[in-house]
């Protein structure tokens, strides 16, 4: 069943109203009637989507994550085949949700949000990453540093403003990951 497009439409504006306002603002500072009134929509509104603020934004988050892991997906199989820019849609995608990233990787947000995305990036296929032939790793504990890498990788692309292109990325990260230790 398809949801209302009105009801999407609310939705979006609330989320995009909070990235604006987190710019600023902390995330505590923030209120429901501030929210409001920088969407432009009335209290019971919001309310009629929304327990509170945090509920909006982890609802938002969720969703872009499950974006992101799509786009890991379709990574996959361009990386098993030694594509170099495997990566790339994951770093468009990224870019194009610049404005969250931003907000994720700055001061302004609870660090659980930050604990939440590297608990839905650990959902990345761990086939993507290969353990380069090292027997001897500890898988689950290579994976682990490869998970936080990338976090750390994302988190840079974002304070240099993006400064590289989405193939770029792609093309170091998984020279990264081919190179052995």
């Amino acid at each position: 069943m398809k949801q209302d497009l009105r009801i999407l439409k609310t939705q979006k504006t609330l989320f995009q109203a909070l990235l604006q306002l987190l710019q600023t603002n902390n995330f505590s500072d923030i209120t429901v009637t501030k929210l409001c009134v920088r969407a432009e929509v009335n209290r019971s509104t919001f309310y009629a989507h929304y327990t509170n603020i945090d509920d909006l934004f982890e609802t938002h988050m969720i969703g872009i994550m499950k974006e992101l892991t799509t786009e890991y997906e379709k990574a996959h199989k361009q990386i098993t085949v030694g594509e170099k820019t495997g990566l790339t849609n994951v770093f468009q995608h990224i870019l194009n949700n610049r404005v969250f990233y931003n907000v994720l990787f700055s001061e302004k947000l609870p660090t659980k949000y930050l604990s939440l995305f590297s608990q839905y990036y650990m959902q990345v296929p761990k086939e993507i990453i290969s353990k380069s032939g090292q027997s001897e790793m500890d898988e689950e504990l290579y994976y682990t540093f490869c998970i936080s890498a990338t976090i750390g990788v994302i988190n840079h692309w974002c304070k240099s403003n993006y400064q590289k292109s989405p193939l770029e990325m792609s093309m170091q990260t998984v020279l990264f990951f081919s190179k052995s230790f």
